[in-house]
């Protein structure tokens, strides 16, 4: 990932989404096998994970879940993915609101799954957005990386 600049603005490069993106999908894979919440300790890396490897484009696509014969819709990906990340039992349910039922209870993990199948359809966006916001050109000869323009 980017480092940090002191008192600069960090642009998201190609690579640090792209990267950011992988170490997600291998995060969410691991919470769906062992159909479970995040630990404490990885609350930050996931948080970060979220935030980097979608650029905050999950507002844009409906978060909707087909359980038990209904669909049920509850905000956007980037909304339910942290609270999906504050749910402490493996199973859960969408609670209810303005007059929607609650949905039934289901584990955790078919949450996970929806999430990532979601995820699918933003991370494209998100890398062809971080390109556009800092231009990568190969290095100069002898170095290994990009140059940011």
């Amino acid at each position: 990932m980017d480092k940090k600049i002191k008192d600069g603005i960090i642009k998201p490069t190609f690579s640090a989404v792209h990267h950011s993106q992988q170490l997600f999908i291998k995060l969410l894979m691991q919470l769906i096998k062992e159909n479970r919440g995040l630990t404490e300790q990885e609350w930050d890396t996931y948080q970060d994970l979220l935030a980097t490897s979608t650029l905050g484009l999950g507002v844009n696509k409906e978060f909707k879940i087909f359980i038990e014969g209904t669909i049920y819709h509850y905000g956007n990906i980037e909304s339910v993915a942290r609270w999906i990340a504050s749910q402490t039992t493996n199973k859960i349910h969408i609670p209810s609101d303005y007059g929607a039922a609650a949905s039934p209870s289901i584990e955790i993990k078919i949450f996970w799954e929806k999430l990532l199948e979601l995820l699918y359809f933003v991370f494209p966006v998100a890398l062809d957005t971080a390109v556009k916001m800092s231009k990568e050109i190969p290095s100069s000869p002898g170095f290994d990386g990009v140059e940011i323009k």
